[in-house]
């Protein structure tokens, strides 16, 4: 299955309510489960 989200178009606002350590956390976070399908669909 693969799904397109879309229901963040504000990212400004996103991160603004976020954690302060949110950029942090997701730059050190497991994304070996991130499949790239760019070309595939």
């Amino acid at each position: 299955m693969l799904v397109l989200r879309k229901d963040y178009w504000d990212m400004g606002a996103l991160a603004n309510h976020a954690p302060p350590t949110w950029m942090e956390d997701f730059a050190t976070a497991d994304m070996s489960w991130v499949f790239d399908a760019t070309g595939l669909v």
